[in-house]
């Protein structure tokens, strides 16, 4: 059995070194960049490269997000590579088949892997953002200035949002129909159009 365990390591550095050489796989970054979810950008990656690299099976795992793609027929042979960009982990990408992987296979595989290195990334950074959206309150994700005497944007807004939460929730519990919070009357300049 001769599987490769070892994980090779690919950076965002190694994306520079190889930019003149990942050039040619402008189709591939493109079509990367079409979505934000793992499943979807770990599927259209292996459906670009199959051609170039043929395998039967690949795995995408993220222990950090949370994340275990596995896709095809698992077989004895396999070429495993760690993901990172700046030191943040970006998850493991391994290929599997039944035939021993090339050199040149490898080289061209360590090539295109950098093209998956942003759209990784760009994942990562926006399902980090969901998960804090649904962690915190709206007036947390605001920056509110505490000091100016008159209100700010983030204040007004944050106070309608919240009322106009407040309002659907009470509407949810009770099925009947609930007066207009206060806070949204008319003097709100930023609440007026949740109502109209």
């Amino acid at each position: 059995m001769s599987t490769r365990t070892a994980l090779n390591l690919i950076t965002n550095e190694t994306v520079e070194t190889t930019q003149s050489a990942s050039l040619n796989y402008h189709d591939i970054s493109t079509a990367l960049h079409t979505t934000l979810e793992f499943d979807k950008l770990i599927s259209i990656f292996s459906n670009k490269i199959i051609s170039m690299v043929p395998h039967s099976a690949y795995a995408y795992i993220n222990y950090e997000m949370d994340q275990s793609i596995l896709k095809g027929v698992f077989t004895r042979h396999s070429c495993n590579y760690a993901l990172q960009f700046e030191k943040q982990s970006l998850g493991e990408f391994r290929l599997m088949r039944n035939y021993r992987f090339e050199d040149v296979e490898l080289q061209l595989l360590e090539v295109l892997l950098c093209c998956l290195i942003y759209p990784l990334k760009n994942a990562t950074l926006y399902h980090k953002a969901l998960k804090m959206a649904q962690a915190q309150p709206v007036e947390t994700l605001l920056h509110v200035n505490e000091r100016s005497p008159e209100p700010s944007f983030g204040t007004a807004f944050s106070t309608g949002v919240n009322a106009l939460v407040e309002h659907n929730r009470r509407l949810y519990e009770k099925k009947t129909v609930v007066p207009r919070p206060k806070d949204l009357e008319e003097d709100n300049p930023w609440a007026i159009g949740f109502y109209r």
